[in-house]
């Protein structure tokens, strides 16, 4: 029955929009739920495609281009608990411009 509420929570949040794994993880763990069925909930998630780091990446780089430098950004994400790899991949795909996001200052 947790596992149900867990996931079902999981799902609504992913709903709403993108969160990292850990992110996500802090927020259904929080409650004191076991960690490792969090961690088997978002293994499962991860496996139908509802849940990407990759994603989470591409969706923060699109919202803050332009505002925001590159070493900026991959701070943030790299806090949140994103792989390197997934940030320089959505920050590569973006091809960000950090002189433009100097002028809008």
């Amino acid at each position: 029955m947790v596992t149900r509420t867990l996931r079902a929570q999981a799902i609504r949040l992913l709903a709403r929009r993108e969160y990292a794994r850990a992110e996500l993880e802090s927020r259904l763990g929080g409650g004191g739920a076991d960690l490792a069925e969090v961690g088997n909930i978002l293994d499962d998630l991860g496996a139908q495609g509802l849940l990407s780091d990759q994603r989470f990446a591409q969706a923060v780089v699109s919202q803050k281009a332009g505002r925001y430098s590159r070493r900026s950004i991959a701070g943030g994400l790299k806090a949140k608990g994103v792989a390197s790899s997934d940030i320089d991949s959505a920050l590569r795909e973006a091809d960000l411009d950090d002189d433009a996001a100097l002028r809008t200052l």
